[in-house]
């Protein structure tokens, strides 16, 4: 995916089979689940911090759980899933 692609298209995109939005308040266990899912097609993209069409951004849920999305694909995949991580500075909903 184009990650130089503007916010407001990336959040238009329709889900499937090679990409997928996920709030930033998704439970870890549940991302590997999605990391696991597109290791075993063709891969796709993840986008973290968009949930009911608004962009929330990961900022909001602390270091840790930053960390626990960045360590996802090595401490709860098994066997480890290759991913690569990208920030993307956006804007949030609420201006921030």
């Amino acid at each position: 995916m184009n990650i130089k692609m503007p916010i407001e298209e990336i959040i238009k995109m329709g889900e499937g089979q090679y990409f997928d939005r996920k709030s930033s308040k998704i439970q870890i266990n549940k991302l590997a689940e999605t990391l696991i899912a597109f290791a075993n097609a063709d891969g796709g993209t993840i986008a973290i911090g968009i949930e009911d069409g608004k962009i929330l951004g990961i900022n909001g849920q602390g270091n840790i759980k930053i960390n626990d999305f960045i360590q996802c694909s090595f401490d709860k995949c098994i066997p480890p899933v290759k991913a690569n991580c990208e920030f993307v500075d956006v804007i949030e909903d609420n201006g921030k």
